[in-house]
């Protein structure tokens, strides 16, 4: 009776950190695909607001946050969309990835190129 005990208590606990492992993966594949639809949102925002369109301006800023909050989410996790931290295997890429995310936010507009008229 304690060895069926035991190995419901073992089959319950392996279920459920296979239940946690699909779902964190299916979690990180969304916020990738996200992360990727607002970099494709990016480039076609950004010749608009080069023209002076504030609609575009309100895409870059929106797509800009977005992709920050989606590289934090995978690097750190997010308890609001309970997501874990990515695995250490992963780490690493993701804290170059978010380095240059960061710099590319920090670059201040007149290091920009400018267009020669």
């Amino acid at each position: 009776m304690i060895l069926l005990g035991f190995c419901f208590f073992v089959l319950v606990t392996v279920l459920l950190v296979y239940n946690r492992l699909t779902t964190t993966g299916t979690l990180q594949t969304a916020i990738v695909g996200d992360t990727l639809m607002h970099t494709q949102r990016l480039a076609k925002a950004a010749p608009n607001a080069v023209e002076g369109s504030r609609e575009a301006f309100l895409e870059l800023r929106e797509s800009r946050d977005a992709i920050a909050a989606n590289l934090d989410a995978l690097a750190n996790g997010d308890a609001a969309r309970g997501l874990s931290a990515s695995s250490t295997d992963v780490q690493p890429t993701l804290t170059t990835l978010n380095e240059r995310w960061r710099a590319s936010e920090r670059r201040p507009p007149s290091s920009w190129p400018t267009r020669r008229r």
